[in-house]
């Protein structure tokens, strides 16, 4: 037994004498090159011959591929398809290469070569060459379920008429491969956009997603690997720029760069580090997503995947997925089982019994039985829908059914979703009937951010709850940020302050983005050691904010360093030019240093990529009117209403430009349709209290100035507004409870005793 104990020590003892010469010995050696080059999946096979078979065939294999009779699986033996408007498109073969008739530019039928075929299954897309180096995704593409034709645009837009003025027809940005969708589909894609020349001279060093997508660069691993073993040096992560072999958040961060809804801040460079580097993914609280994080729209997994206890206790994509082919590591509940044991999760738990078999397995090995019978794991906890008209995806959100919110908030619920001829109360009776009236204990927050996202003052609480656990996941805590903000007040923003340094870097940018407060040494105090932070997407959200601030108030002594990251910001900008928004955003960015002519060069670019792209349309509008040019304001808002009649905020300003001129008829009619469509544009309140004040309409004027502060109770403008017209109309007890109101929100500030002592003035004058 003594031995045995030696022994057991010594093993101990000599693993962890090789663990660290592993952590210390690794070496930069001169006969191997420092820089990093891309060589292709040729010289990757001989010594990783299984990865390679896997990944032969696979999706990221068939991403995209130049258009032969080998990568086209469309019909182009002469056949047509019939729109919804009566007109024929033509597929046909000449000379070995593919064509179709169809609509182009302007509306106007023609003759198009394909150029490249753009994915595999269940659908293949097609791209066309068009002017000045773009490829273009012909809206129209081949169903491999059902082996037909079939239209993206009324799958995708329903019905609506796209016309060829709009940036979602076929040859416009909107589906442009460029810009939307190449840098995901190849290996090394550099997007190569000229702002200047509106041109692309995109380029790839492999056409497809290959090896060194995800390994990057391999000329020194390569180079390395060829070296006899025996003298083979010890080299970090043998000779690999960005080697996968990084834990959960490594791996993770590998796959979201392309499988996430995100902004780009410029070409894949596959470095390896950390993703917010390279990109900003969108969060819960956006358009694409149910109130609860379900999905809507596309949103290719990342931030559904984010929000799960699984993300929470470290599981990575690799766990389920093979790396190289994509497909799941075993087939049905075996998946699950990896990790959640067997026996408590069969008919006992979903109470459902199985009736036809366990469904269909495809051949890229997911199991997508849509409808499910209610036995499998993801029947109940990963529920889909269709994308791109035939595209089934599963939700990664990982959720337990709520047909009891789906009652309350109109979001999904897997019972019903199979169960479609029954009512959600069916679907929480039996529920009850099978777990009992215990509540759910997941998604804690999910009628809270529901609330938020309706502008319900009262999950203001809820969400400062979230923000108190320190363990709560980055996603939830960015969004539970973002939804706070809405109830902008000084006591919100300071409890958003103390998470500005927060250690994670998603929950720092959401923090700086949506801080604010009156005093501008506090805001410039708060975010300006940002300007150092290690991540790209921390640093540029603080300089953004930080242009709002008075530059006569931004500290001198480091003044080269804050325009080197404001250049940061506009060439982040730049690479995306070819988007309306980034175009937009490079307009604000030069309004806020003076440079006005500029700013609306951009504003007007962003229009001409996007002539219903509104923020862009706002802003010239505000600039020509800071310019006298009411005119040309009135004229741009009210182009963008002639398609978009329910934007508040066009309404908002055409109001203010109205009240401006003196016409309260048309001010007033405006503000109350920016109320109409936005009940909680508080500025729209005020503006419409003020005017009611002004034409001495005083209940009306007390009743709008009464709502700004049910919105944002402890906003300063609003409270000091509301206190003063409290006193001048001698309602003194209602200016003292506002008055009370402004010292619990701003003790250091003076305003609140002054309006108490004012209050004491009246009322003893009035003795």
């Amino acid at each position: 037994m003594k031995n045995i104990i030696h022994l057991t020590y010594a093993l101990i003892i000599l693993i962890f004498i090789s663990s660290c010469n592993n952590e210390t010995s690794y070496t930069e050696v001169d006969d191997i090159s420092t820089e990093y080059n891309f060589v292709g999946k040729k010289s990757c096979i001989e010594c990783h011959a299984q990865e390679y078979k896997d990944w032969r065939h696979s999706d990221h294999d068939k991403a995209m591929a130049e258009a032969t009779d080998a990568s086209v699986v469309g019909d182009f033996n002469n056949s047509t398809y019939t729109d919804s408007d009566g007109f024929v498109s033509k597929f046909y073969k000449k000379d070995d290469k593919f064509f179709v008739y169809t609509k182009g530019e302007n509306g106007e039928a023609k003759e198009m070569k394909v150029e490249y075929t753009f994915g595999v299954r269940p659908l293949q897309q097609y791209l066309i060459p068009t002017t000045k180096g773009r490829l273009q995704c012909l809206p129209i593409a081949w169903d491999v379920q059902t082996d037909s034709w079939y239209s993206l645009v009324d799958s995708v837009y329903h019905g609506q008429k796209i016309s060829p003025d709009n940036w979602l027809y076929w040859t416009n940005n909107g589906q442009n491969w460029n810009g939307m969708c190449a840098e995901c589909h190849s290996t090394n894609l550099h997007k190569g956009y000229n702002p200047d020349t509106k041109e692309f001279n995109t380029t790839w060093s492999e056409i497809n997603v290959s090896c060194e997508a995800c390994h990057g660069p391999a000329s020194r691993h390569v180079e390395w690997a060829n070296i006899d073993s025996l003298k083979r040096p010890e080299l970090k992560h043998f000779g690999l720029k960005n080697e996968t072999h990084l834990g959960r958040d490594g791996i993770i961060d590998q796959c979201a760069y392309c499988h996430a809804r995100r902004t780009s801040f410029g070409d894949n460079k596959h470095e390896g580090d950390n993703m917010l580097n390279h990109m900003f993914p969108h969060l819960i609280n956006n358009e694409y997503y149910h109130s609860d994080g379900q999905i809507l729209e596309e949103d290719y997994v990342y931030t559904s995947f984010a929000q799960t206890k699984m993300y929470q206790n470290h599981v990575k994509c690799t766990d389920c997925h093979n790396a190289h082919s994509l497909k799941t590591k075993k087939k049905g509940d075996a998946l699950c089982y990896q990790c959640h044991e067997p026996e408590l999760y069969e008919e006992k738990h979903h109470f459902h019994k199985s009736v036809g078999g366990k469904g269909k397995m495809t051949e890229n090995g997911f199991y997508e039985n849509e409808r499910g019978d209610g036995t499998q794991c993801v029947d109940c906890h990963m529920t889909g829908a269709k994308f791109m008209g035939v595209d089934y995806r599963r939700d990664h959100s990982f959720r337990i059914p709520r047909p009891d919110l789906s009652i309350k908030n109109g979001t999904p619920n897997a019972c019903n979703q199979c169960h479609k001829e029954k009512s959600n109360e069916w679907s929480v009776e039996w529920i009850e009937k099978w777990y009992g009236k215990k509540g759910y204990p997941d998604h804690e927050y999910l009628q809270t951010f529901a609330d938020a996202r309706e502008g319900k003052v009262s999950s203001v609480d809820g969400l400062k709850l979230l923000l108190k656990q320190e363990y709560l996941n980055p996603m939830l805590k960015a969004t539970a940020i973002e939804y706070l903000a809405t109830f902008n007040n000084n006591l919100i923003n300071n409890e958003i302050k103390d998470l500005i340094n927060d250690k994670d870097p998603l929950v720092r940018h959401s923090a700086i983005s949506n801080f604010s407060t009156n005093n501008v040494e506090e805001f410039i105090s708060a975010i300006y050691p940002s300007l150092h932070d290690s991540i790209k997407a921390v640093r540029i959200i603080a300089i953004r904010k930080l242009l709002d601030a008075p530059k006569e108030a931004l500290p001198k002594k480091d003044e080269a360093y804050f325009n080197k990251i404001v250049d940061e910001y506009i060439e982040t900008m730049k690479y995306s030019l070819d988007f309306a928004e980034s175009a937009h955003n490079l307009g604000s960015v030069y309004d806020k240093l003076g440079d006005k002519k500029t700013a609306i060069k951009y504003y007007k670019d962003a229009l001409l990529i996007d002539n219903q792209f509104y923020p862009s349309a706002v802003s010239l509008a505000i600039s020509y009117s800071q310019q006298g040019n009411n005119k040309e304001a009135k004229a741009t808002l009210n182009n963008i209403l002639k398609n978009q009649n329910e934007l508040s905020i066009v309404y908002y300003y055409l109001g203010l430009i109205y009240n401006e001129e003196g016409n309260t008829k048309l001010a007033i009619k405006n503000l109350k349709n920016t109320i109409k469509y936005n009940p909680i544009h508080s500025r729209a309140y005020y503006n419409l209290g003020l005017i009611y004040l002004n034409k001495k309409e005083i209940r009306l004027a007390e009743s709008n100035f009464v709502k700004t502060i049910e919105i944002e109770d402890c906003n300063y403008q609003y409270l000091q507004n509301l206190g003063m017209f409290y006193l001048n109309q001698l309602k003194v007890k209602k200016a003292n409870k506002i008055a009370d109101k402004l010292i619990e929100c701003f003790p250091n500030e003076p305003i609140g005793k002054e309006m108490k002592k004012a209050v004491e003035g009246r009322i003893s004058r009035s003795k």
